[in-house]
């Protein structure tokens, strides 16, 4: 059996169509990497990933706790694990509070344990950061309560 060609074109450009395979893959990661280390809060589909330093992995009929910010109304709606989370914010500088929050109330077998905690660092945070692409959000003591991830909104 003989081994199978290559087409022309990478035997014309032999090394060089190597070197642009890896320049586009370079450039589509950096890409990506540019777009989460510029996120915004407002308008920005925000992943849990963390509730303090303890990793958050959603159960498999458990939907994927996450936050979204809408700039023009100052509303947040999102999910903590099992219910739909709705409320309003308010933000100056990095000062961040949420307020007249309210969640459907669905008993879920899974997912609510990571539920109540959402629910508390909602009612906890004071103060807000972005770094590399990741919300951190902070209690008054400065200490971190929750990580997200930025995801493209869809």
């Amino acid at each position: 059996m003989k081994p199978a060609r290559a087409p022309a074109f990478v035997s014309h450009f032999g090394g060089q169509a190597k070197l642009l395979a890896a320049t586009l893959t370079c450039a589509v990661v950096f890409t990506t990497s540019v777009a989460q280390a510029t996120a915004n809060l407002e308008n920005t589909y925000w992943k849990l990933t963390h509730l303090g330093d303890v990793p958050v992995i959603a159960g498999g009929k458990q939907r994927e706790p996450h936050l979204v910010f809408g700039s023009q109304d100052r509303r947040v709606g999102g999910s903590s694990g099992c219910n739909r989370v709705m409320g309003s914010y308010a933000l100056e500088g990095e000062t961040l509070a949420f307020s007249r929050l309210a969640s459907t109330r669905m008993a879920c077998a899974e997912g609510m344990d990571t539920e109540q905690q959402c629910l508390a660092v909602f009612e906890q945070t004071k103060t807000w950061k972005i770094a590399g692409g990741h919300l951190e959000l902070f209690d008054a003591g400065s200490r971190l309560l929750a990580r997200f991830e930025a995801r493209d909104l869809q």
